[in-house]
């Protein structure tokens, strides 16, 4: 009897594991968000969605920066400046204060890709407007070219040193290597459909 109840009890850990396992970065993050309005039409022609005074949303964290397009509104004279707080991960990316209707774009480099799939990106405003409107935030822009991917390999042969080292990045694959008296560069495209 006890036997079973400890194996009862080992087998809950383990679901319980793997559960908190997969709910560290699962892959429905992609599309969910919070403190946004839905998206509606601007005057100007533009997709964009309200904030309310604390929005999130996530990006992949292979992106090597992102651009976010941002105005205020003013309703009242009151509603004017607001301050926008963005921060990555809980750490502060930049702080922006908005003083009229202009649309800026607002580009910051992401940190280094770590263990996990998405980052998280939080729009945290000093003030709202009625309806829990804060500022405009449109189609979020993604610089997705591909981080270097180091490829180091040195052969070592009596008296000499061959090593290369191979990146790519959008698809194209740079090498370079030096030896004894030598040098090379070289780079390719995928071949094109």
């Amino acid at each position: 009897m006890a036997i079973g109840r400890i194996a009862r009890l080992l087998g809950a850990a383990v679901l319980i594991v793997a559960a908190l396992w997969y709910l560290r970065d699962p892959a429905w993050l992609s599309s969910y968000s919070s403190g946004l309005h839905p998206w509606e039409q601007a005057e100007d022609g533009r997709r964009v969605r309200w904030t309310k005074g604390h929005a999130s949303f996530f990006v992949p964290s292979d992106a090597r920066r992102v651009t976010l397009p941002l105005r205020s509104l003013k309703d009242n004279p009151a509603d004017w400046p607001i301050t926008v707080t963005v921060t990555i991960d809980d750490r502060l990316a930049e702080r922006l204060t908005l003083h009229d209707e202009t649309w800026r774009e607002l580009s910051l480099r992401l940190p280094p890709p770590g263990g996990r799939r998405w980052r998280r990106i939080d729009l945290k405003l000093d003030r709202v407007r009625s309806r829990l409107r804060g500022v405009q935030l449109g189609e979020i822009g993604l610089d997705r070219q591909a981080r270097p991917l180091p490829i180091s390999m040195m052969w070592r042969a009596p008296g000499w040193t061959f090593s290369t080292s191979c990146i790519t990045a959008r698809g194209t694959i740079g090498c370079s290597g030096s030896g004894p008296r030598m040098h090379f560069a070289a780079s390719a495209a995928p071949p094109t459909r």
